[in-house]
C-alpha cells in the first residue's frame, strides 16, 4: 500500500467511526432516554470492545442498536488503528527512500552536476540577471528560497555554446558515462520523475555529442539544436540545484557550505574558506 492509499483508508475509518459514534450517541439519546454523556460514554466503551456494564441498553430497540454499533463500531475502530499503523509504517519507509534519493543527488552534483552547470551557466547570456537571484545565503528563509524558484521559473535562459565549449562539454559527458548510466539503475529514482528527465536529458546530450566527430565544423542549424539540447538540461539542471541546496542547508549544513562556496552564479564564489562577508558559517 502506498502512502496516499493509507492516508485514504484513514480518513475513511476515522470518517465512519465519528459518523457512527455520532449516530449511536442520537440514537442512545433517543431510543433509551439517557442523557447524552451516558449515551456517549456507552457508544465509546462499546466501539473500543471495553464494554463495563454499567451502563446497558434495556429496549429491544436499543439492543438492537448496540449490535449494529458492535459490527460496524469495532470493524471501523480496528481498521483505524491498523491504518494509521501502517501510515506510520509507509511514512518512515518514505522518508528513509527520500533522502537516500537526495543522497544519489548529492552525489550527481558532486561528481557531473556542478561542473556541467557552471559549464552551462557561462553560457548562458542572461545568466547575470538570474545569477543575482540565485546568490543563495546561509541567512535565507522560505520567503527568499520561494522567490528564488518563482524568478528561475521565469527565466527563459538562452545558452549558446561556442566550439570550444561544445568540444569541452563532450569530454566531459564522455567521461561520465558509465556514472550516468550506473544512476538509472538505482530504484530510489522512480519515485523522483524531474531527476528521472533530468538525467535522461543529460544523457540525450551526451548521445548526441558523442555521435559528431568535428564540432568545429557544424552548421547554423545543428549548433541550433546542440543549444536546444543543452539548454533543456540547463533549466532542468538549475532546478535540480536549487531544491538540492535547499534540502542539505538544514540536513547537511556541512555540504550547504561547500555548496555556496562554489555557487555558480556568484562570481566572486571561492572554494577557500575565508572571513569575507558573505562567506557560510556551518563549516
Amino acid at each position: 500500500m502506498t502512502l496516499s492509499d493509507a492516508r485514504f483508508r484513514t480518513r475513511f475509518f476515522l470518517a465512519g467511526l465519528v459518523l457512527l459514534t455520532l449516530l449511536g450517541t442520537l440514537g442512545f439519546c433517543w431510543l433509551e432516554g439517557w442523557s447524552l454523556g451516558n449515551a456517549l460514554y456507552f457508544t465509546i466503551v462499546t466501539i473500543t470492545t471495553v464494554g463495563y456494564g454499567d451502563v446497558y441498553p434495556v429496549t429491544a430497540a436499543g439492543r438492537t442498536l448496540a449490535v449494529v454499533i458492535i459490527i460496524l463500531g469495532v470493524g471501523a475502530f480496528l481498521g483505524l488503528i491498523a491504518n494509521v499503523t501502517e501510515l506510520v509504517m509507509a511514512g518512515r519507509e518514505q522518508r528513509g527512500r527520500r533522502q537516500k534519493l537526495n543522497m544519489v543527488i548529492g552525489v550527481f552534483f558532486g561528481e557531473l552536476g556542478s561542473r556541467l552547470l557552471a559549464t552551462l551557466a557561462r553560457c548562458d547570456a542572461g545568466a547575470g540577471v538570474i545569477g543575482v537571484a540565485l546568490h543563495v545565503a546561509d541567512n535565507w528563509t522560505e520567503r527568499e528560497w520561494k522567490q528564488a524558484a518563482a524568478q528561475l521559473q521565469s527565466h527563459s535562459g538562452e545558452v549558446v555554446l561556442p566550439p570550444a565549449e561544445l568540444e569541452a562539454l563532450k569530454t566531459l559527458l564522455a567521461g561520465e558515462r558509465g556514472f550516468l548510466a550506473a544512476l538509472f539503475t538505482n530504484p530510489a529514482l522512480l519515485e523522483h520523475e524531474r531527476f528521472t528527465d533530468l538525467l535522461s536529458a543529460v544523457f540525450h546530450l551526451e548521445d548526441e555529442l558523442a555521435h559528431r566527430t568535428n564540432l568545429a565544423l557544424l552548421p547554423a542549424s545543428d549548433q541550433a539544436h546542440l543549444n536546444g539540447d543543452a539548454l533543456r538540461v540547463y533549466r532542468l539542471l538549475v532546478a535540480q540545484w536549487l531544491d538540492h541546496l535547499r534540502y542539505i542547508k538544514d540536513q547537511y549544513p556541512y555540504l550547504f557550505s561547500l555548496a555556496l562556496r562554489t555557487n555558480p552564479f556568484d562570481p566572486a564564489a571561492s572554494p577557500i574558506v575565508s572571513p569575507a562577508a558573505g562567506q557560510p558559517s556551518r563549516l
